[in-house]
């Protein structure tokens, strides 16, 4: 996972976001479209998680607590407070980025797996904790929560083409901000941590802030994931978000490239593809494990890497 971050990702990323506007024009099969559109909305959490991983060296196993934040808020805020679609979801993404940055404030400072190991147990006390009685008026408790109808105008973004256009929409802003971070100089700075803590401290790089920034614009991302996953479902429940999905997405940046912001997009659309195309059943999850297996052993730059090493460049 500790790979180089790449500097020149937009161009490579613009052509893959491209490629996916226009696939409905190619691919017009409903289940592949829906299996398309499941997969770009893993790949805005895979996004967020490479710019934490890939860009600034940090571990973490429970970014689908706040993809499970933004899901739960913006459907709670639309069926109690009756807010319209667009504030319930910019509300649940800032609330996933200030929850990132509440717990990123104690586990950037735990180093290496410690912040792996303390993220997967609060992704497991995230799930116990929705399916309580304590928030059960705002999260529906075991029996789940409605996710209410999306439209622009007459245009529903809950089914069919204008679901798979807004979760296209949803992937590009995802990238956008990642991409942006990468060329600011706070992107920058998190390269230089992600490579030595000490001598970043030494440039007087303020390590800690730079940390909890990346956690947070991952917790951002991830809010936004989560809102157009409740958009897909329709409704929610605690069986909806698992602590394997946070593996799920860390496994998807690992096979798709770290540190590449389009590497994550390829790994989502390649997880899901192959995890589709095979049967359902354990050997099927055997056969996708080893899959899995011999990509990261064969292939450890991931996808992207693969591509770079065919085009004579990286």
């Amino acid at each position: 996972m500790l790979t180089r971050a790449r500097d020149n990702v937009a161009v490579p990323t613009l052509v893959v976001l491209i490629l996916l506007a226009l696939s409905p024009l190619a691919i017009t099969s409903v289940t592949a479209q829906s299996v398309m559109v499941v997969a770009m909305i893993y790949a805005v959490g895979a996004v967020g998680l490479d710019l934490l991983t890939g860009y600034s060296g940090q571990f973490s196993f429970g970014q689908f607590v706040y993809f499970a934040t933004g899901a739960y808020i913006m459907s709670s805020l639309r069926i109690n407070a009756h807010l319209p679609w667009w504030l319930a979801l910019l509300t649940a993404v800032v609330a996933s980025g200030l929850l990132a940055a509440i717990v990123g404030a104690a586990m950037v400072r735990l180093r290496f797996f410690g912040s792996a190991v303390g993220t997967f147990f609060m992704g497991a006390a995230a799930v116990d904790i929705i399916s309580g009685k304590h928030l059960a008026h705002w999260t529906g408790g075991s029996n789940g929560l409605p996710v209410g109808p999306v439209s622009i105008g007459t245009v529903s973004l809950t089914t069919g083409s204008g679901l798979y256009y807004a979760v296209v929409t949803g992937l590009a802003i995802a990238v956008l901000l990642c991409v942006r971070y990468t060329k600011i100089r706070a992107g920058v700075a998190a390269r230089v941590i992600k490579e030595n803590e000490i001598v970043a401290a030494a440039m007087g790089i303020r390590v800690f802030r730079e940390k909890l920034r990346a956690q947070t614009i991952g917790g951002l991302v991830a809010g936004l994931g989560g809102c157009l996953l409740a958009m897909n479902l329709g409704y929610l429940s605690p069986g909806s978000f698992d602590v394997s999905q946070s593996i799920e997405l860390f496994a998807i940046v690992a096979v798709g490239g770290t540190g590449s912001i389009a590497g994550p997009i390829l790994g989502a659309l390649f997880f899901f593809g192959v995890t589709n195309a095979l049967p359902s059943g354990s050997t099927s999850e055997l056969v996708f494990a080893l899959i899995l297996l011999a990509a990261v052993v064969f292939f450890n730059r991931g996808i992207y890497g693969l591509g770079e090493q065919l085009a004579g460049i990286g």
